[in-house]
């Protein structure tokens, strides 16, 4: 009875720390992406992605390889148009958003970098009705072993 028990604490163990600390970011490149922007997991292969494409925003940004990450949203205008809108995984300390843009006539209309998941995007409903799913799942498998 005992084994079971343990060996179910062992499995959601396994099972729920990479969940728990890995952060997932919507991830976009332009203003036609970002209208729908997918989810990912934060790696080391999107948030570079993301820093390159911020190379073309920032003088300043940082390269630097991490297991920290953060969600970033940039969205720039020129007159009335919106040019440039990124989001995505980011090292936690790539830019900040008061560095210098390297166009001098866009405008930053957003701005923001956050270490919540789906936090790039006000609506996070998505990541709340994941997090449901995993934890009935998780239930389901813990009630298998014990029985």
């Amino acid at each position: 009875m005992y084994g079971k028990v343990l060996l179910c604490l062992a499995f959601v163990a396994v099972i729920a720390l990479p969940l728990a600390n890995s952060l997932k970011c919507y991830e976009c490149r332009d203003v036609n992406s970002c209208k729908n922007p997918t989810t990912v997991q934060c790696n080391q292969i999107n948030a570079n992605a993301t820093r390159d494409a911020l190379l073309n925003t920032y003088h300043n940004v940082q390269i630097t390889n991490t297991t920290r990450y953060a969600c970033y949203v940039g969205i720039y205008s020129a007159g009335k148009a919106t040019v440039f809108d990124v989001r995505g995984c980011i090292p936690d300390d790539a830019v900040s958003c008061s560095a210098p843009l390297v166009n001098s006539t866009w405008v930053k209309q957003t701005c923001d970098v956050c270490t919540k998941d789906s936090c790039n995007k006000k609506n996070s409903v998505g990541t709340f009705s994941s997090s449901i799913f995993t934890m009935i799942g998780l239930l389901f498998v813990a009630k298998v072993f014990v029985n």
